[in-house]
């Protein structure tokens, strides 16, 4: 039995970009604790961090209501708390000058310099790796059994044929990176001609759909919710 390539393809994209597996988020070890989400004008809150940062370890701060913004810091490298609390200060510090922010040990504390009443949210996560899927594609391979008897031949061409229709009605099979492959059965033909003596040939031609494919790397959601005028959104 062999296997060919018939240098026969196409696009046979349906969307752009699909995500093509789930990722498994990992969990941060840097923990986060906010005092209090609603700050008043020349209010505080604190933000209390513990027990350490591991690498790749990210802080998100979303704030709404009398402004609107968010600051952002991702630990290249492990950390203790107090020196990601120190690195999450000078993060929001530069990304939110309405917001005084002070690191003392693994605790900043929050100064609302703003007009209003500020919402607060404060979360953490980590990076994960996910398959994006960019564009689909249709090829056709050709399988060729060839046997020294016609039943032979047909002994391993009809396992074939029932494989291939059974991967036919469940769509395909999953490659080992967990993206998915479509299967069809485009037609088969058997040669019984002696071209060469004793060789009996069955010939399948399949269509394989998959996805053509890029890794990149994301955050769990660091700021899900805003809260606008008594809602959130």
């Amino acid at each position: 039995m062999s296997i060919y390539d018939r240098n026969v393809a196409k696009d046979v994209t349906r969307w752009v970009p699909k995500t093509a597996v789930e990722p498994v988020v990992t969990a941060a070890t840097v923990t986060v604790t906010l005092s209090n989400p609603f700050v008043d004008r020349s209010g505080t809150a604190t933000l209390t961090f513990s027990p350490s940062a591991a690498i790749n370890d990210a802080f998100g701060l979303a704030v709404s209501g009398a402004i609107y913004g968010g600051a952002t810091y991702a630990a290249t490298a492990a950390m203790t708390a107090s020196a990601f609390a120190a690195a999450v200060a000078s993060a929001i510090t530069t990304a939110l000058p309405e917001i005084g922010a002070v690191a003392s040990g693994n605790v900043v504390t929050l100064t609302n310099n703003s007009a209003g009443t500020l919402y607060l949210q404060a979360t953490v996560g980590n990076q994960t790796s996910f398959l994006q899927e960019v564009h689909r594609t249709r090829r056709e391979a050709q399988i060729i059994v060839a046997a020294n008897t016609p039943n032979n031949r047909d002994l391993l061409a009809d396992a074939i044929d029932e494989t291939l229709a059974t991967s036919e009605i469940d769509f395909g099979f999953t490659l080992a990176d967990g993206t998915w492959v479509r299967v069809w059965n485009q037609g088969d033909i058997s040669l019984d001609d002696n071209i060469t003596h004793n060789v009996y040939r069955r010939d399948f031609v399949v269509g394989l759909e998959y996805g053509v494919t890029y890794q990149d790397l994301g955050y769990s959601v660091l700021a899900p919710l805003m809260y606008l005028q008594g809602g959130y959104q």
